[in-house]
């Protein structure tokens, strides 16, 4: 494997990103959740104006390629951690570590949150984040509600 390049996303990875985000939830979280919850999250992710979002730089995303093949994808809303995705051929490797971090330090902000898909629950505790709240359910989803104090040196 190549060494992993994380980049800011240009215009023309979003959509890709975001393809890669759908795909990934499908196979990790789409089984613990019902219908309505499965069907939510990829007509979000194809959502025109969330797209230009990105596109325009409103909202922060940022991508993992290795090489030509985009392998990851982090994503952010407000102070929040709204995606993290790797690509499973990927995973272990040290991919979502380096979005994180990066998104993180882009954001600039002193308490990064997020909603934890059990699936990743395991990752975020050892990054450092901490759960805030019992674990939801609602509209057919579970999540995690967690948060992450930013070390002074990272915030901007």
């Amino acid at each position: 494997m190549n060494d992993i390049a994380i980049r800011p996303a240009r215009s023309e990875d979003v959509r890709p990103a975001l393809a890669l985000a759908i795909r990934v939830y499908m196979i990790y979280s789409a089984p613990l959740y019902a219908p309505e919850a499965v069907e939510y999250f990829p007509t979000k992710c194809r959502d025109e104006e969330r797209i230009l979002e990105f596109m325009e730089g409103k909202r922060l995303m940022f991508t993992a390629w290795d090489g030509e093949r985009l392998v990851g994808m982090a994503a952010q809303r407000g102070a929040s951690v709204s995606h993290l995705y790797v690509d499973p051929a990927y995973h272990r490797r040290g991919i979502a570590t380096k979005l994180m971090d990066a998104l993180i330090a882009a954001m600039g902000v002193p308490v990064v949150t997020l909603g934890s898909s059990p699936h990743a629950v395991p990752f975020y505790l050892r990054y450092g984040f901490v759960p805030t709240d019992e674990e939801q359910h609602k509209f057919g989803a579970i999540w995690q509600p967690m948060a992450y104090d930013v070390p002074v040196e990272i915030q901007k």
